[in-house]
């Protein structure tokens, strides 16, 4: 009997010392997915017209993990048409994104990537894709210039090599609770 009560008593005391504790680091930014729009541009060499021509439309579909909230690593798909080359490619490819915080509201960013790209009806012709943007932007979206080299080359021995101007959109963006700090 008396075993029995102590143990009661045991038992009984355990929930009296449960502690909880909270984290207090909620404002970590999470997932992501993002729709990039951007337009290749080349320089005119004909000293008649505007100084850029554009060369072609770029599309790009990406999802990603922020690690920290300046730093994410992320997956990415696009579609990209060369006009002076006459090629459609579809980059796909990996990326690191640098994202410090340079006001309350605004980012920079700086986004290396790499993978491999495939043009589309040109009998296998593909290669090594490799690309760098910088730009700024908010959690809604943000304006870059991006360079992208394609490895392979339909007319000549360079790999092709573009300049584009774009924007991308967040499909969705931390909770309200995850506030960027």
């Amino acid at each position: 009997m008396k075993n029995n009560l102590f143990f009661l008593l045991f038992f009984i005391s355990q929930f009296g010392f449960s502690q909880v504790i909270e984290n207090s680091q909620k404002s970590e930014r999470k997932g992501y997915a993002r729709i990039d729009f951007s337009v290749p541009v080349s320089v005119n060499d004909d000293y008649d017209g505007p100084l850029l021509n554009v060369d072609g439309v770029n599309g790009r579909f990406g999802v990603g993990k922020y690690i920290k909230n300046w730093v994410g690593l992320g997956a990415n798909i696009g579609v990209d048409w060369i006009a002076n080359e006459g090629l459609v490619v579809v980059p796909m490819f990996g990326t690191l994104s640098l994202q410090p915080k340079v006001s309350k509201e605004f980012r920079l960013f700086i986004e290396p990537g790499y993978g491999i790209t495939l043009a589309i009806g040109k009998d296998g012709l593909k290669g090594d894709f490799k690309k760098i943007s910088l730009g700024i932007g908010d959690d809604e979206g943000e304006l870059y210039m991006q360079v992208s080299q394609y490895g392979f080359s339909r007319f000549g021995s360079s790999e092709i090599t573009s300049f584009s101007f774009g924007l991308r959109f967040q499909l969705f963006k931390p909770r309200s609770n995850q506030s960027i700090p």
